[in-house]
């Protein structure tokens, strides 16, 4: 009887639960939806665009390639909120369209909290030297400015500071963390497969090395050098400075200080907000008691989508690929061999489609995977020209994956290259039987019948196998670089061993054919494809938070509170998690490069 009520009492509580938990899941859609339809509702009434407009570009969230169009997509970010950001494709078009819009008098930019790539800044600031080129203006007020949002900046007519506040100028650095010593106080060792010229193959550094090598610490100094120098071309010309001045500024810190700032000239005026406001009345002719007219990115797109499409049957696909490299399905931020096959066999399947652009910004991962993506390309490439565009990164698998395209493009401060491959494993022996006191035996048919068993160490059949599959891993890596970028496989390897490049670097080795945007890249495919107009399809689907719900997906909702709650330092989490998950020889950055 007491096992009954046990079994009865469990089973009623658990559905208890479940009956709970659905009834909070719909409260939070529910309101959600609400949210939605308020928002919808305020869009549909609201006023068409006034003359002497602003465009007010506000950039103070984590800028990703595309925009979620999902209602329900506060549900990911744990504050349910309803507001859509958008992506940087989408931010673009708003500036391009807004450069010829009558209904446009400038733009306003707020520069808190800019967070944004390198490269992606590239792109940004290059649409904004193309939209002040039409004579219209661009201000930019800040209480604080970070160093990539005055890079931004820079590009405009005007920037205010808050008189208390100042620049952070200061040079950029690649930071590195090592997890050795807390390794060996827990007893848990890396077993390290690499091949032997691949010394500039970091990835497994932190789990063996304490602090840089020398390779990788050239590489890092060469490619934050490059990085650095474009930044300080690109703010001198538009500020009228010189670079030994820039980086006199920057040794010096001179620039932290509004007051020091002004006079060095890197910015126009020291202005509390209620003062800036007034002088952009005045500049597009409005009285003081006058509200600004601002039009927010998010409220002008489907205009800027009207004013600069055409009505062409013709397309060309853009597909983005995002994020790690892995094995099976994928998404908008992840890139599974199985999802972008399925997306590749659509788009040349696809009568309408003459070219493809494929956005790589992906720090690689499986090689297994990567080579799947790599004979996709392949095949779609007898089809139609196929065109890449780099991003903040494509690099190891991210290359592995561009390296057949027809024609590769790359923005100055793209991070790419790291042509090589890695192998890890974990040894727990001391972890679990010396430190934990668990101890684990085996009855095998075969002496290596528990291959990976990661309470011993490998065999050394087991090591020369792995090995073995690491270096053709590599050689087949090499030869797919060679076929498609018209070398030898020994011009390939003096480049590769894994080095990372700046797009800069990787267009004079050999590794990219042109420095420019995601626009140059659809003028080529364009060109190659010999269309004048044309629509764009982009792919992969976006799933809205109904779709991930429905498909289980709940790692995206605990990624969003685990990035909420923890901030950088879910990053670093993260970044051991895709080592542990991703099964197999790694196409791999060097590591987790943060640049500051």
């Amino acid at each position: 009887m007491n096992k009954f009520w046990s079994s009865f009492l469990g089973s009623a509580l658990g559905t208890l639960v479940a009956i709970f938990g659905t009834f909070i899941i719909s409260l939070i859609i529910f309101f959600a939806l609400i949210g939605s339809l308020a928002n919808s509702a305020d869009s549909a009434k609201s006023e068409p665009l006034k003359d002497n407009s602003v465009l007010h570009l506000n950039l103070n969230y984590e800028i990703t390639e595309r925009t979620n169009d999902d209602p329900l997509a506060g549900i990911g970010s744990m504050n349910f909120s309803t507001d859509k950001k958008l992506g940087l494709h989408d931010l673009l078009t708003c500036i391009k369209a807004a450069k010829s819009d009558d209904k446009i008098k400038g733009i306003h930019m707020d520069l808190e909290g800019v967070a944004i790539g390198s490269a992606s800044a590239e792109e940004l600031r290059k649409a904004l030297e193309d939209f002040k080129s039409s004579g219209k203006f661009i201000y930019s007020y800040a209480e604080n400015v970070s160093q990539r949002a005055y890079y931004l900046a820079s590009a405009g007519s005007k920037i205010y500071v808050d008189p208390m506040g100042g620049i952070e100028f200061k040079g950029i650095s690649a930071g590195f963390m090592s997890f050795k010593s807390a390794m060996d106080k827990i007893g848990l060792k890396a077993v390290i497969l690499r091949p032997d010229s691949n010394k500039f193959k970091s990835a497994v550094e932190p789990f063996f090395l304490e602090k840089m090598s020398p390779e990788n610490r050239a590489q890092t100094s060469l490619f934050i050098h490059a990085i650095w120098g474009k930044m300080v071309q690109d703010i001198a010309q538009s500020r009228n400075m010189t670079v030994e001045n820039l980086n006199n500024i920057a040794e010096n810190l001179l620039a932290f200080d509004g007051e020091e700032a002004l006079n060095a000239g890197m910015i126009d005026k020291l202005a509390f907000k209620d003062e800036y406001w007034k002088e952009l009345k005045t500049l597009v002719g409005q009285e003081e008691k006058d509200k600004l007219r601002l039009v927010k990115p998010e409220n002008y797109i489907k205009r800027a989508k009207e004013l600069t499409s055409n009505k062409s049957k013709d397309k060309i696909a853009v597909l983005y690929a995002n994020g790690g490299i892995s094995n099976g399905e994928g998404d908008e931020n992840e890139i599974g061999s199985t999802t972008m096959a399925a997306n590749l066999k659509k788009i040349r399947e696809d009568e309408s489609i003459k070219a493809l652009v494929l956005r790589i910004n992906s720090p690689g991962g499986s090689a297994q995977a990567s080579e799947i993506i790599w004979h996709e390309i392949e095949l779609t490439k007898a089809k139609m020209p196929v065109i890449v565009s780099m991003g903040d990164y494509a690099a190891s698998g991210g290359y592995y994956i561009a390296c057949n395209a027809d024609t590769i493009v790359a923005d100055a401060n793209t991070l790419t290259g790291s042509i090589g491959v890695f192998g890890l494993l974990m040894n727990t022996k001391e972890l679990f039987e010396e430190n934990l006191g668990l101890k684990s035996d085996t009855v095998n048919t075969h002496s290596n019948a528990d291959f990976f068993n990661t309470n011993r160490g490998l065999s050394a059949t087991e090591e020369k196998v792995l090995m073995k599959s690491v270096n053709k891993t590599y050689q087949t890596f090499l030869q797919r670089v060679a076929d498609g970028r018209g070398m030898t496989t020994q011009q390939v390897d003096q480049i590769a061993q894994g080095r990372i490049w700046s797009g800069t670097d990787a267009k004079q080795i050999g590794l990219v054919d042109v420095i420019g945007d995601m626009n140059v890249a659809m003028d080529i495919a364009a060109k190659k494809a010999g269309l004048s107009e044309y629509q764009v399809a982009e792919y992969p689907k976006i799933e809205n938070t109904l779709e991930k719900i429905f498909n289980k997906k709940t790692e995206d909702v605990l990624e969003d509170a685990g990035v909420k709650y923890l901030g950088e330092h879910f990053k670093l989490l993260k970044y051991v998690r895709s080592l542990r998950l991703n099964n197999g020889v790694q196409a791999r950055m060097p590591y987790a490069i943060e640049i500051n």
